[in-house]
């Protein structure tokens, strides 16, 4: 398959697929190469048995779906792959590949006894922020010679208390080694 845009996806089944890629849902996920990239794979089973948990009844997508049963998780998670949330994948069966080798099958279909990997990721808020704080302290870092005379001297007098703090532990440790 080609790495192309998937098309646009209904906002419910972005949180369906928020749902199974979060520890509550405890959805296994296996680690495996698909086209030379590591890929986070699943089984359908788990998927439908994670849908069927109360946890998932707690979500806002769960109150409105209602109950479900095992035919209607299966229908769901069918309905998301035309969306291009996973790609129904399988094992090579000759004995000389690894077994965490994964081929593409060319009948996209959802059933409890295949494997699927993720080509969702969802939101990357995060991602993005934590790289832009990390860009920020490095930056501040740097231009340390440009700080203000009160703050390197405050910047010098902590990192004086944390080694003089770190010195006391390290004696208390050796004292305590002799006792």
């Amino acid at each position: 398959m080609e790495p192309n845009e998937p098309p646009q996806r209904p906002k419910n089944l972005c949180q369906v697929a928020d749902y199974l890629l979060s520890p509550q849902s405890g959805l296994k996920k296996r680690d495996g190469v698909f086209h030379e990239k590591r890929v986070s794979y699943f089984r359908g089973k788990g998927a439908v048995n994670a849908l069927l948990k109360p946890e998932f009844r707690q979500t806002a997508v769960g109150k409105e779906l209602g109950e479900l049963t095992r035919e209607s998780a299966a229908k769901l998670l069918g309905s998301m792959i035309p969306h291009q949330f996973f790609l129904k994948v399988e094992r090579p069966s000759e004995p000389d590949m690894p077994k965490n080798m994964l081929q593409l099958v060319q009948v996209q279909s959802f059933s409890e006894d295949s494997v699927f990997l993720w080509r969702y990721e969802g939101s990357q808020l995060r991602t993005y922020l934590m790289a832009g704080g990390l860009l920020a302290i490095v930056l501040a870092g740097v231009m340390f010679p440009l700080w203000p005379m009160p703050l390197r001297m405050g910047v010098w007098y902590l990192s004086v208390g944390i080694l003089i703090m770190l010195g006391l532990f390290f004696a208390m440790a050796i004292v305590r080694l002799i006792l």
